[in-house]
């Protein structure tokens, strides 16, 4: 069977999940779907397994969190956002702040105002109200920044506008945006991703978020000048 025959809303639960990932992320380049009836004990495994191999591939964290916020399941919901802020510090808070509306309706008002407190400084890794299925509990919290450090473990630019255009042809265009924004604070000289982020800023004609991001990445060497184009396109 060719990849592009599977079709994804049928697959058994005795698909394993890491195949239907790679493919639905690296090689279709299409949105994850989440109508597979994977199980959620063996989705935890597979997440656990890929999070630990690399703690801030924000990709599997997404995914992660999506994948439990379909299945309303509460607690495992809540353990992975827990190792998103854990693994983020204080960085992206737009991100988590959406990400907490979104759950809002499912975690129990305990760990919503958990998450709400925690939206403004870094969240305590050793905290006691973290929850059993947290993978980062009583880890060193400064996970992003040792990550950044090491280039071989990036997620390719493929990966991360596969993932930015999945929220773009779902119409969820502040989400692609967080998303891009995030990867370019970890990789400011990557022209690919400057280039389709300033293309959705033109395109949903986004001038005063644009001007927040040139101030941001315009001094870069390497994509200065896809940023004063289009900055002489906006005025």
């Amino acid at each position: 069977m060719k990849p592009s025959s599977i079709q994804y809303d049928k697959i058994s639960t005795d698909f394993e999940p890491a195949f239907y990932f790679a493919h639905a992320g690296r090689v279709s380049k299409q949105r994850i779907s989440m109508k597979a009836d994977f199980l959620p004990d063996s989705m935890a495994a597979f997440f656990e397994y890929r999070l630990k191999q690399q703690p801030a591939d924000l990709n599997g964290h997404l995914q992660r969190i999506e994948f439990f916020l379909y299945r309303k399941h509460s607690s495992r919901l809540f353990a992975a956002l827990c190792d998103l802020f854990i693994v983020l510090g204080d960085s992206g808070r737009a991100l988590r702040q959406r990400l907490c509306e979104s759950a809002k309706n499912i975690l129990d008002a305990g760990q919503s105002t958990f998450l709400e407190q925690a939206l403004s400084q870094k969240l305590d890794n050793n905290d006691n109200f973290l929850p059993r299925d947290c993978l980062f509990k009583n880890t060193h919290g400064e996970l992003l920044t040792d990550f950044v450090t090491d280039r071989d473990n990036r997620l390719d630019s493929e990966d991360i506008l596969a993932t930015a255009d999945s929220y773009i042809e779902n119409s969820q265009f502040e989400a692609a945006l967080e998303y891009m924004t995030e990867y370019l604070k970890q990789q400011p000289d990557n022209k690919a991703l400057t280039a389709r982020l300033i293309e959705l800023y033109q395109i949903l004609n986004m001038e005063q978020a644009f001007n927040q991001a040139y101030r941001q990445f315009a001094d870069q060497a390497s994509t200065g000048h896809l940023w004063s184009e289009a900055k002489q396109a906006f005025n």
